[in-house]
């Protein structure tokens, strides 16, 4: 994994702001910051770390050496594209030299420098325009720096525009917050993992994770009215500290710092954990899911949950696959389609028993790949809808197992403190005791609880 030390003002969100998508309304905008690398700028950094006594806080700054090779990157890209471009010189971060590069039907990107990188920031696009320009992004990036002899990083930051996302609907950006960190695999190797630069929320101090739930308790009785409130409470609430560095506003999963005042504009938040794409495809592919998602979750009613998983820094290809695997399924997704933004060795790993909702009740190995599952019953009308499917089958009863199923969700209601996952819990309790061979399990009642919280919640908000 690269050590790369990100800036913190990145000029992929100054890109977003120049050219600005005036049609702040669906579909979302994109832009990704791509990484290259070779030994020349690794030796320099590392002879500038040997050196950091002297030079101080700037040894971390680039220097010639970057300076050289994004130089040669633009001269490159101006031969490839001949009367077709413009490649104008700028001052950039660091007072460096930066490019941007303009071709006459629009496309554009802009070639910067970082410590140890050549860094190329696309401008903002929508989905059909990635696609519209992939093969562009094709031969005037990856296959320049390829050309070059320029390798590609491991990570490369992605950028969705908030206001062409969700317009300003502050409860559809949270739920879509809420659902990236409640499938904690994917920062952690289904798309990328980066734990320094983009710690997943469950990475996080319980405090802080305790904020979140509070934002979302306010959020889920209509308490934001823009984007603007919502992106500023998780700044000031949540992104007080980060695991590895000293600045929390910025080292998150998904950076919100340049989302924090919009003013009507289409300001970018950040996932700072995928992979670099190989090529221009991927990068399409990434917007594509994170798109079908937000679709899919315009149609979810439900209550915002966070399931403040535990932090598990090693996952199993096995896990994170089916995780995944359940992403893209909820949403009703193309599994062969999107498969391929996880390592190429976890593309072919079999769905396990849950996901393929053909379970052996008397498989012990294939009933305990349930419990992967079961948290979500909280948090997903799909896995619930499967969990009772599977219960329907009278096998579940006559092998004991059906039971300690049963009996696990009534442990995860028993232990959970929030509401709203609680109440799902309850209700899906109550639709198991609907199916005739469960109709004698106990399920919790819920009018006095709810009556319950609902007066202490509002007590609370007197003193809010």
């Amino acid at each position: 994994m690269s050590a790369r030390f990100c800036t913190l003002f990145s000029s992929l969100s100054l890109l977003f702001l120049l050219t600005e998508n005036t049609a702040l309304a669906w579909p979302p905008t994109y832009g990704s910051e791509f990484n290259f690398s070779n030994n020349k700028m690794e030796h320099a950094r590392q002879a500038r770390k040997k050196n950091k006594a002297k030079l101080g806080a700037r040894w971390e700054n680039p220097d010639e050496h970057e300076q050289a090779e994004a130089t040669r990157f633009s001269e490159a890209v101006k031969t490839a594209c001949h009367e077709d471009c413009t490649v104008t010189a700028h001052t950039g971060k660091f007072g460096a030299t930066e490019y941007r590069v303009q071709h006459k039907n629009g496309y554009g990107f802009n070639i910067a420098v970082d410590p140890m990188y050549v860094e190329i920031q696309t401008e903002p696009q929508t989905l059909d325009q990635l696609r519209s320009t992939e093969d562009m992004a094709q031969k005037f990036i990856f296959d320049i720096a390829d050309s070059i002899g320029l390798t590609k990083d491991d990570n490369a930051h992605f950028n969705i525009g908030i206001k062409s996302a969700f317009e300003d609907n502050p409860n559809a950006f949270l739920r879509f917050f809420s659902n990236y960190h409640n499938f904690p695999q994917l920062a952690s190797g289904a798309i990328g993992v980066d734990f320094a630069n983009a710690p997943p929320l469950s990475h996080l101090e319980q405090g802080q994770r305790n904020a979140f739930q509070d934002i979302l308790d306010q959020a889920n009785r209509r308490k934001f009215k823009d984007l603007e409130s919502i992106t500023q409470k998780i700044q000031i609430k949540v992104y007080t500290s980060t695991p590895a560095f000293d600045v929390g506003f910025h080292y998150q999963g998904i950076s919100l710092k340049n989302a924090q005042h919009l003013s009507g504009s289409d300001k970018p938040f950040e996932f700072r954990a995928p992979r670099q794409p190989l090529n221009a495809h991927e990068r399409t592919l990434l917007a594509e899911m994170f798109e079908r998602r937000m679709e899919f979750e315009r149609g979810v009613t439900d209550p915002i949950v966070y399931l403040d998983l535990p932090q598990n820094n090693n996952y199993s290809n096995h896990e994170i696959a089916n995780s995944f695997r359940a992403y893209i399924e909820e949403m009703n997704g193309d599994w062969d389609h999107f498969k391929l933004l996880l390592p190429e060795e976890m593309r072919e790993i079999q769905p396990d028993a849950f996901i393929k909702s053909a379970l052996d009740w008397a498989n012990l190995k294939q009933v305990r790949e349930l419990q992967y599952h079961l948290p979500y019953v909280g948090s997903s009308e799909w896995t619930r809808k499967k969990f009772l499917d599977l219960l329907s089958d009278e096998s579940s009863k006559n092998s004991g197992n059906g039971m300690k199923l049963i009996e696990e969700v009534q442990k995860l209601y028993e232990k959970s403190n929030n509401f709203y996952i609680r109440d799902s819990l309850r209700k899906f309790l109550e639709r198991v005791k609907k199916i005739d061979h469960w109709s004698s399990i106990s399920a919790p009642k819920a009018e006095v609880e709810y009556k319950e919280l609902s007066c202490f919640r509002r007590l609370l908000s007197v003193f809010r």
